[in-house]
């Protein structure tokens, strides 16, 4: 039984796990290729370590009126930075792109190329690749039911 449980064990070592695998992803019919189906996106999966960084980034203390601190949270500017960091085609930084839209930033790209349902499709796409399994509209129906 010992014998098991080490082997069990030596599956959570970092040589034994399973790699998070890209995702390919057809962020909206707008874009087609030479053959004239949409070009599929890659997303590629990134650490808790960097989803950290990222919440770091878009949190923020702000001092209220009454001189309390609170905590403030930019989950719409998060989402961005989650598409940003883990769409790896098309090149979101790529200079040529972002001046054929009249842009400076990869943010500000997503959401010039994108249409509201598509840059939601697209965030969900992200959201599951990053192992959330459910978006938060699938737990707020499951709430209702």
């Amino acid at each position: 039984m010992a014998e098991s449980k080490k082997e069990d064990f030596s599956a959570f070592m970092a040589g034994a796990a399973i790699q998070a695998e890209p995702v390919e992803f057809a962020v909206s019919k707008r874009f087609k290729g030479k053959d004239g189906e949409p070009i599929k996106w890659k997303i590629v999966p990134f650490s808790a370590e960097v989803n950290d960084e990222l919440i770091r980034e878009h949190t923020k203390k702000v001092r209220l009126p009454n001189g309390d601190r609170k905590t403030s949270f930019d989950s719409a500017r998060y989402g961005i930075a989650c598409v940003v960091r883990a769409v790896t085609y098309p090149n979101l930084n790529d200079a040529a792109l972002q001046d054929s839209y009249g842009v400076v930033s990869a943010e500000d790209l997503v959401k010039k190329m994108l249409l509201p349902g598509e840059l939601d499709d697209l965030q969900n796409a992200v959201a599951q690749a990053l192992g959330f399994e459910n978006d938060i509209a699938d737990d707020i129906q499951t709430a209702k039911n």
